[in-house]
């Protein structure tokens, strides 16, 4: 089916001339600082590549015909360190590595690659690259390819990173075993400069296409549970191929433009219970398996994957979050089955040395664990446990906060610190950290809902409260996106049909922003009106410039226009007879939101920002299967998963129209296409 054009959810016309996508407020990106690289590479500097040429390279500086030319060309090559520093830094990043090529003085004075990157990065990477700091893990094998038909302009720099990185692996293979060897310093650039180029190649695109990605499941199980790694490469589903049996494990990897089945390197296949993986180490698998936890290793090179036993649960015990951190530390909850209602905190922590983790440190919390949650960019948790009743109508809540650090006598070990929250006349049923782990969200069992700081002594300090968000008590909370990635936007849903919006202003303070509401459905005949409508999920974007609502029945996005005006634009309402719920997940890079309803037949339709910051159509094609959820995308974007508990799964690929393809839509795009629905 013919995919149709980027369509103004507004005007119902197509974009026109396009910026880049906006970074953090204080730090835009104009157009005339969109990266222009310039770098040089021969094909045998990055083996395996082909190393495309970008629009906006710099050409090297001509020789000068005139005299003139030669005396101020002499004059510039005597420049000072500092001012030759100062003047090369208002310059693309582009240009400055063509100054560095200059003369050897320019050479000498000017500082190294990756600095250069590092200066231009914290003033133009996107809100995005806070969400996710490890697509730079597997950019050769996911975002690199895409990026080059793209003709996107990090493409020598993120080559010239590659280099650098496969330089380094070859240095280290004969120091230490791979298993060993230390993360290279260029993943984080090459995180940032994946992050930019997604963005501006999937907002300059005015249409993209999206086809079945190839996939060995010969025997097509049904998945039950599905995750993608962080870095977007690695795909594990838990399946059961008939009624009544165990989950097992199937993980696939990306290599050369496909999925490929991976070999789980195991004598038993036993029942899995849950999995994660880990960004540190990269390309590593922890499951949980009844008592069991075990660590999947991919060997080098291949597409074996071998288990090591991490740690074994002594009963009544059983685990019930496993929560990896950045830093490589492991924290894994642990219930008790029997009715004394204690639990266990078991703390793993990584030895980068050996990548490996050391025997869990243990403590043992007598109580009821009310709520939990963890942020895993500032290695954070916090627990709120059974609360202690004064008298009828009152109780105290405690909030435990862990992390390293809090112990002054041994800071590399987790620490805790204690908040006793007086005069509550309800227990806390949820908690929620902020991206960066700077608050922390209460939802209590009335749906009163609170927003506590973390103060220097991480003790809570209470910023803002919410009377009542009676949804909130009754969902699954860590499956919204309330906050975007700098914590300084939050949604909350005070009823099925308002959403309130919260901003933090240039103090620090939080204020009421608008109240945004869903237009009512089409009136229905009473004997026609469907069953009682529920909310499903809440996504705000990275950026906290889109929202995005569904409920059992409808899916609304609301989108904040560039002269900051919220704007409901889109609304698709199933059919009374449909099979699926609507489903909605929101990308980091590029702002995409994939969605799928039946309305009345069951079709994908993608939007984003276009250039001018307009929200647009870019996909709309007919689909057998729903999204399979709100995290059925991998972090890059690209990759995106159809499918339900009743349906085998199908994974399609975003690419860029071929030219003739480009052509043939762009005479399609004279007629005005049909608007969507308001």
């Amino acid at each position: 089916m013919a995919t149709p054009p980027a369509t103004n959810l507004l005007s119902g016309q197509a974009p026109g001339t396009q910026v880049p996508l906006p970074g953090p407020p204080t730090t835009r990106p104009s157009p005339e600082g969109a990266l222009a690289f310039g770098l040089t590479l021969t094909p045998s500097a990055t083996p395996g590549l082909s190393i495309q040429g970008s629009s906006h390279s710099v050409s090297p500086p001509a020789p000068p015909e005139k005299p003139g030319a030669m005396t101020a060309l002499s004059r510039a090559q005597n420049l000072p360190a500092l001012v030759l520093e100062t003047i090369v830094d208002c310059l693309p990043l582009g240009a400055q590595f063509h100054c560095a090529q200059v003369c050897r003085h320019w050479h000498d004075c000017l500082p190294l690659s990756e600095v250069r990157l590092s200066r231009w990065l914290q003033k133009n990477a996107p809100l995005s690259c806070l969400a996710n700091p490890e697509l730079g893990q597997a950019f050769k094998n996911r975002t690199l390819p895409f990026l080059q038909a793209a003709s996107s302009p990090v493409v020598p720099a993120l080559a010239w990173l590659l280099q650098q990185q496969e330089l380094a692996d070859h240095r280290l293979a004969h120091t230490c075993p791979p298993s060993q060897q230390p993360l290279h310093a260029s993943t984080s650039l090459a995180a940032g400069l994946v992050h930019y180029g997604l963005n501006l190649a999937l907002m300059q695109a005015r249409q993209f296409s999206l086809r079945p990605a190839d996939i060995d499941c010969p025997d097509s199980p049904v998945s039950e549970f599905h995750l993608f790694s962080r870095c977007g490469r690695w795909l594990v589903t838990t399946c059961s191929f008939a009624a009544n049996t165990s989950s097992l494990l199937r993980c696939y990897g990306w290599e050369q433009g496909a999925w490929h089945r991976q070999i789980l390197v195991t004598d038993t296949l036993r029942p899995v219970k849950t999995c994660k993986f880990t960004s540190t180490p990269p390309d590593t698998l922890i499951s949980v398996h009844s008592l069991d936890m075990l660590v999947w290793r991919r060997a080098a090179g291949t597409c074996h994957w071998h288990p090591c036993p991490l740690y074994r649960l002594t009963w009544p015990y059983n685990v019930h979050r496993l929560c990896p951190m950045h830093n490589g530390d492991l924290v894994i909850t642990a219930r008790s089955a029997q009715p004394q209602r204690n639990f266990q905190l078991l703390f793993f922590l990584y030895s980068a040395a050996d990548r490996s983790w050391k025997p869990p440190v243990k403590y043992v919390c007598d109580g009821q664990l009310r709520a939990y949650t963890h942020d895993w960019r500032s290695c954070q948790l916090a627990l709120s446990l059974s609360t202690q009743r004064q008298r009828p109508g009152h109780r105290i809540n405690e909030v435990h906060i862990w992390r390293k650090g809090l112990n002054t006598d041994s800071p590399e070990q987790w620490g805790c610190r204690i908040s006793v929250l007086t005069c509550q006349d309800a227990d806390i049923a949820k908690l929620r950290y902020s991206p960066g782990g700077q608050y922390l969200l209460g939802v209590l069992s009335n749906g009163r809902t609170c927003l506590w700081e973390l103060d220097a002594q991480h003790q809570l300090q209470e910023r803002l409260t919410l009377a009542c968000c009676p949804l909130l008590p009754t969902l699954n909370i860590h499956s919204l996106t309330l906050f975007n990635s700098d914590a300084t936007q939050l949604a909350l849903p005070c009823s099925l049909e308002h959403i309130q919006l919260f901003y933090r202003d240039s103090k620090g303070l939080w204020q009421r922003g608008k109240q945004l509401q869903a237009p009512p459905a089409p009136a229905v005949p009473p004997d026609e009106q469907p069953p009682d409508d529920a909310l499903n999920s809440l996504q705000l974007s990275s950026s906290g410039r889109t929202l995005v609502r569904t409920t059992l029945c409808r899916m609304d996005i609301w989108h904040r226009n560039p002269g900051g005006q919220w704007q409901h634009l889109v609304q698709r309402i199933n059919d009374e007879d449909a099979r699926f719920a609507p489903v909605a997940c929101v990308t980091n890079p590029g702002e995409l939101i994939y969605t799928t309803a039946q309305d009345p037949e069951l079709s994908l339709q993608v939007y984003g920002p276009d250039r001018q910051g307009q929200l647009v159509r870019k996909v709309c094609m007919a689909v057998t299967s729903p999204v399979a959820s709100p995290g059925a995308v991998t972090a890059d974007g690209l990759s995106l998963l159809l499918g339900s508990t009743e349906v085998p799964p199908t994974l399609l690929q975003l690419s860029l129209p071929a030219d003739s393809e480009a052509d043939s839509q762009t005479a399609w795009m004279a007629e005005p296409p049909p608007a969507p629905k308001d």
